[in-house]
């Protein structure tokens, strides 16, 4: 029973540590995965890259989240994604989340 707990205590311990954190920021920020019609009256601020290396799991949502935290960097409010590169070596996984920065509201 008690090496139950403590595999338990482990895994939890290592799945919160690769989980992605969205600040408040970052929550804010409407995302669309690509430039579309529907952007076509914001306002262009300028591109933006996220990035995210990862030993244990593929961290696309973190360089998503570190793009996000760039748009709210440069004030505005929406993602407008233009590109995702992914690529795994055997000992790391790595994702870039290029993208422009918009201000639509």
């Amino acid at each position: 029973m008690r090496l139950k707990t403590i595999s338990i205590v482990v895994v939890a311990f290592m799945l919160s540590a690769c989980a992605a954190t969205l600040t408040d920021r970052a929550a804010k920020i409407q995302v669309h995965s690509q430039i579309s019609t529907l952007l076509s009256t914001c306002q262009k601020l300028g591109p933006v890259t996220g990035y995210a290396t990862a030993t244990w799991s593929e961290p696309t949502m973190q360089a998503k989240i570190a793009a996000r935290e760039k748009v709210a960097d440069l004030g505005g409010d929406t993602l407008a994604i233009t590109n995702l590169d992914e690529t795994q070596s055997l000992t790391e996984y790595q994702s870039t989340v290029h993208g422009v920065a918009m201000k639509c509201y």
